[in-house]
């Protein structure tokens, strides 16, 4: 229990860092400052964020979404989700999400 729930804190910890925001840049005047960009998990793909965290993570560390393209998270998903016994939607969900920040 408390294995899983160091695991889930990381996972957090990573997606909170992964999440986009506008961060100003404080080494400028507030009359020419600039922001900061970083990723933000679109609606749509949360729940495949969460299931990819807590179902998958669950077992093994989790890969990152760019270690693979996006035909190559197919074959994966397809073994993995028997082994993870995903339904069917939750397959889906997870498969959205690491196929949208998949290896370009």
């Amino acid at each position: 229990m408390q294995r899983k729930f160091l695991l889930l804190t990381l996972v957090l910890i990573v997606l909170a860092g992964c999440s986009k925001k506008s961060i100003p840049d404080k080494s400028v005047s507030k009359k020419n400052q600039t922001t900061k960009s970083v990723a933000i998990i679109p609606e749509s793909l949360k729940l495949g964020s969460r299931l990819y965290a807590t179902k998958c993570g669950n077992c093994h560390g989790l890969k990152r979404t760019d270690e693979f393209t996006s035909a190559a998270w197919l074959p994966i998903m397809d073994r993995m989700a028997v082994e993870a016994r995903l339904s069917e939607s939750e397959k889906a969900s997870i498969l959205a999400y690491v196929q949208a920040y998949s290896k370009k």
